[in-house]
Parts: C-alpha cells; sequence; structure tokens
C-alpha cells in the first residue's frame, strides 16, 4: 500500500496485527521484497511492516534525491507514526541496519528494539574499525 509521508509516495507492505511489530529495512539498492522470504516464514500473527525506502522499489524519490541517512531516518520515524506503530522491533540489514540504529535511539520514548546486521566482507581490522564506527555493532561472517 501506498503512504503519502515527507512528500513521497512511499510503498509498505504490511501483514498481521500482532505485537510486537516487526519493521524490516532493506540494504541499499534493496526493496521490500527483500524480506519476502523472511515475512513469508513467520507465523501471520506477527504485524510484519516492510518499507520501500525512499528512491527504490515502488517509493519515490525527491527531486533533490535526499539519499542521506537523515533522510530515511525521517521517512521511517514519519512512518512508524503513521502506522500507528507504539511497540516494534526494527530488522535491518546494511544500510537498513544503520537506519534501524539511529531511527532506534531517535524514536524514544517509544517502546523499540533494533536488531542490525552490517555484515561485510572486512578485509582488515581498519575496515572492521571503519564500520564499526559508522554503523554502530557490526558483525562480520
Amino acid at each position: 500500500m501506498k503512504y503519502s509521508l515527507n512528500g513521497l509516495e512511499l510503498n509498505i507492505q504490511e501483514r498481521g496485527n500482532g505485537l510486537p511489530a516487526i519493521i524490516f529495512l532493506h540494504y541499499w539498492g534493496g526493496s521490500s521484497r527483500t524480506w519476502a522470504d523472511v515475512i513469508a516464514a513467520l507465523p501471520g500473527t506477527y504485524r510484519t511492516i516492510a518499507p520501500d525506502l525512499r528512491g527504490w522499489g515502488e517509493s519515490s524519490a525527491t527531486a533533490d534525491n535526499g539519499f542521506a541517512l537523515i533522510d530515511f531516518v525521517n521517512d521511517i520515524l514519519a512512518m512508524i507514526t503513521a502506522l500507528d506503530v507504539r511497540h516494534y522491533v526494527l530488522v535491518g540489514h546494511s544500510m537498513g541496519g544503520e537506519n534501524c540504529t539511529i531511527a532506534g535511539v531517535a524514536a524514544s520514548p517509544r517502546t523499540c528494539w533494533a536488531g542490525t546486521d552490517c555484515a561485510g566482507a572486512a578485509d582488515t581490522d581498519e575496515i572492521g574499525s571503519r564500520s564499526a564506527f559508522a554503523y554502530g555493532e557490526c558483525l562480520f561472517l
């Protein structure tokens, strides 16, 4: 379903109505379809929410592109408010994990747990350290 948020049309896939809601955030270049298999494997008793972030999937982009971290986070927070989600878990991969971390902190005082995965191919300790600094907690597989 499409929602008008922050001057954009964001495509948001929703299923179920349980608590807490699970919000899935995709990587750079991904879409809500990134999480389709994961969502399908969950019992229908969970409320799942998977947006196409601005400029990806079926969501629109702004004329100035607006692909800064703060733009994505503001869209995520606007979506949470528009959907009246009060208790939720944020799950993200790569860019989605970065968005989870920032949105989770900014979402206070709502009840939020953020699970992030910014896994990558770290060849050196320096790359790993930079990633950990940029993304918060990183898991390198």
